[in-house]
């Protein structure tokens, strides 16, 4: 399996801030979310226990479309595209 990594800009609310992500878009996005959440954590001077499920808390959004993407599906099944914009809440 050919692994495919894609940009996208996504917006995190809690920092009014956007950056960008490269990830895989076969990953589910229940994966995806925990790696923006460690990362956000080390961002900000936390520290990021790969352990916990502090990220279940969270939900990546299309504002495109107006929906939450799927945990349980990966990024391509969503139709997210490279330079897609998200919404992290």
């Amino acid at each position: 399996m050919t692994r495919e990594m894609i940009y996208l800009d996504i917006y995190v609310a809690a920092a009014d801030e956007s950056l960008e992500f490269r990830c895989d878009e076969k990953a589910p996005i229940a994966s995806v979310c925990r790696d923006i959440y460690h990362t956000l954590t080390r961002r900000y001077g936390g520290e990021a226990d790969r352990e916990s499920d502090a990220f279940t808390q969270f939900w990546l959004c299309d504002p495109a479309s107006g929906r939450v993407l799927m945990e349980d599906r990966s990024l391509m099944e969503e139709q997210v595209m490279n330079g897609s914009r998200l919404l992290f809440l």
